[in-house]
């Protein structure tokens, strides 16, 4: 797990809060939560799933 420092995660959560509060009721509000989440942290790139012949998708 990846760590934050005391500061930046205290603004991390006052821009979600912010985030929160403006987009409340809206069908906006997961888009804009993951835009401000994405200014902290980026998630783990997906693996490739193998499609069962032992090849990644579009192997050749």
């Amino acid at each position: 797990m990846r760590v934050l420092p005391p500061h930046k995660y205290a603004k991390l959560v006052n821009d979600l809060l912010d985030t929160v509060i403006i987009y409340q009721g809206t069908q906006q509000l997961r888009a804009q939560i993951s835009k401000t989440l994405s200014n902290y942290v980026q998630p783990e790139p997906e693996k490739a799933k193998n499609d069962g012949n032992g090849k990644q998708p579009g192997a050749l």
